[in-house]
């Protein structure tokens, strides 16, 4: 139970961690303005736009993948005894 808790806290730390990173550097990336060039057409800008909803079902996916991965080690210590 433990291992499950300490799993969907990770995943709940790197969902905001990594919405405010990318968040940031996509803010930066349309700031610069950053042109390139695609076959006939030159110019043109790279622009990336944020999605609330992408947002949501990444960090949804994030936490529901660390939770996952933290049950193998929660039942294996559900299977140990203490020591005497």
């Amino acid at each position: 139970n433990m291992f499950v808790i300490e799993g969907f806290c990770l995943g709940i730390v790197g969902a905001v961690i990594g919405n405010v990173a990318g968040i940031v550097l996509i803010f930066i990336l349309n700031t610069l303005k950053i042109t390139f060039n695609f076959g006939q057409q030159q110019g043109l800008i790279l622009q990336a736009n944020v999605n609330p909803a992408d947002i949501a079902a990444i960090s949804v996916t994030v936490i529901i993948v660390s939770i996952i991965a933290s049950l193998q080690p929660a039942f294996k210590a559900s299977r140990m005894e203490p020591i005497k």
